[in-house]
C-alpha cells in the first residue's frame, strides 16, 4: 500500500473517531469544560480560568472537595474582583442561595435538597472597586450519594461540580437542644439548662454573604479555610468541668449567641448519634466574665453552661461516661437535616474553633 495513502487513511479514521467519541460523550465533555476544580491554596484558585459576569465582575471559582463521608460538607469558593457587597444591598436580604455576586443550587440526585436563589438587590452594583475578595459556602452533605452544584449569574448557569457523599461514618456535631427545667441565674441572666448527648447534626456555616478575606495578601502556597479544624490542630477554646458545670475559655474574644456552639459526644467510648431533637428551644449558655461592649454584643472571653442529667427522656444514664468536644462558629450552622439557624446580627468573623476533650461521669 502506498505510504501516503495509508497516513491518510489513519488520519481520515482518527478525524471520524474523535467525531465520533465527541458525539458520544458530548455531556461528559461539557461537564468537564465547566466543572468547578478542587482547590486548596491562593495558587489552586489563581490558577483557574476568569469568568466575566453580566455586570462586569470577574470571577474565580473553587471547591474544597469532591467527596466527603456522609454527613459532612465541603466549602465553595469565590474569589471576585470588581464588586462592593456593600453597594448591592445583599447585606439587607434575607439570602440563602448567594456565593458573593453568584446564587448558588444543590440538587440531590434522586431528590431535591435545596434549591436556592439568592435575592438581588434593584440597584445592584452601582458601585465598584478594585478589591479582590474571597467568598466561601459551606454545602451540607447528609447521605452518601451524588449532589449537583451549580453556580449562577442572575439565572445563568456558569459552572457546575459533582460532589459524592461516601459510606464513610462521620462522628456528628450536635447543636445544643434547651431541656426547660428550672433555670440557671448567672451575671444577672437566667438560663436553662442543656440536654446533654441531643440536638441536630450540623456542619459550620459559612453563608457566602460576607468575605472572608478582602484585599488579600496573595501567596502561592498560602492555604484556604476548611469546613472543619484540622483534628491536630492547637485548640483555639479551653474547656474544663466544674460540676454539671462546663467553663470555656477563649484565647480570642467569641460571640455570644444560642447558636454559635455544637458538640461531639461519646458515651461509654463510643461516639454517639442523638434521635431529633424534641424541640427547637436556643440552648442555655450563661454568661461569664468579660463583656466588650453591652448586653447585646454578646462578645465574651469567657462563657459557661450548664448540663442536665435529671430531664426526663435523657439519652445517658447514672454511671455512663461522657465525652464532649466543642466547636464554636462565628457564621453559626447549617443544619443537616435542612435549613439554617440565622443571628439578627451576622458576625464579620468567619472562626471555627474547636477545644479540648473532656471526661465526665454520670451522676
Amino acid at each position: 500500500m502506498n505510504a501516503r495513502k495509508l497516513v491518510a487513511g489513519m488520519a481520515a479514521a482518527g478525524g471520524g473517531l474523535m467525531l465520533l467519541t465527541t458525539v458520544l460523550f458530548r455531556e461528559e465533555i461539557h461537564d468537564w469544560l465547566y466543572a468547578i476544580r478542587r482547590v486548596r491554596t491562593w495558587g489552586d484558585l489563581l490558577a483557574q480560568k476568569p469568568i466575566q459576569l453580566s455586570d462586569g465582575v470577574t470571577v474565580r471559582l473553587g471547591i474544597e472537595d469532591t467527596r466527603c463521608p456522609q454527613g459532612s460538607g465541603v466549602l465553595l469558593y469565590c474569589l471576585t474582583e470588581g464588586y462592593d457587597p456593600d453597594s448591592s444591598g445583599i447585606y439587607s436580604h434575607h439570602t440563602e442561595g448567594g456565593l458573593g455576586p453568584l446564587e448558588v443550587s444543590v440538587v440531590e440526585e434522586g431528590a431535591i435538597l435545596e434549591a436556592q436563589t439568592a435575592e438581588k438587590a434593584l440597584d445592584s452594583f452601582t458601585k465598584k472597586t478594585t478589591a479582590r475578595l474571597l467568598f466561601a459556602r459551606s454545602i451540607p452533605v447528609p447521605r452518601s450519594g451524588r449532589y449537583r452544584v451549580t453556580l449562577s449569574d442572575h439565572g445563568k448557569a456558569l459552572q457546575h461540580v459533582t460532589v459524592r457523599g461516601t459510606n464513610e461514618f462521620t462522628h456528628p456535631l450536635l447543636t445544643f437542644e434547651e431541656s426547660g427545667n428550672t433555670s440557671v441565674a448567672g451575671r444577672g441572666s437566667l438560663r436553662g439548662k442543656i440536654l446533654p448527648c441531643q440536638g441536630s447534626a450540623a456542619i459550620p456555616a459559612w453563608r457566602g454573604l460576607r468575605p472572608w478575606e478582602a484585599d488579600p495578601r496573595i501567596e502561592a502556597a498560602r492555604e484556604f479555610p476548611r469546613l472543619f479544624p484540622d483534628g491536630d490542630a492547637r485548640p483555639g477554646l479551653d474547656l474544663r468541668l466544674e460540676g454539671p458545670s462546663l467553663i470555656v475559655t477563649s484565647s480570642s474574644k467569641i460571640r455570644f449567641d444560642s447558636w454559635n456552639f455544637a458538640a461531639r459526644w461519646w458515651v461509654n467510648g463510643r461516639p454517639h448519634v442523638s434521635r431529633a431533637p424534641r424541640n427547637r428551644t436556643p440552648p442555655s449558655l450563661v454568661r461569664k466574665g468579660l463583656i466588650l461592649h453591652n448586653e447585646l454584643d454578646h462578645d465574651v472571653e469567657q462563657c459557661l453552661f450548664v448540663l442536665d442529667f435529671d430531664a426526663p427522656g435523657g439519652e445517658v444514664r447514672s454511671g455512663d461516661r461522657v465525652s464532649l468536644q466543642l466547636l464554636y462558629s462565628d457564621q453559626g450552622w447549617s443544619l443537616m437535616g435542612g435549613g439554617e439557624e440565622f443571628f439578627l446580627l451576622t458576625s464579620k468573623e468567619h472562626r471555627v474553633l474547636q477545644s479540648n476533650r473532656i471526661e465526665l461521669t454520670v451522676p
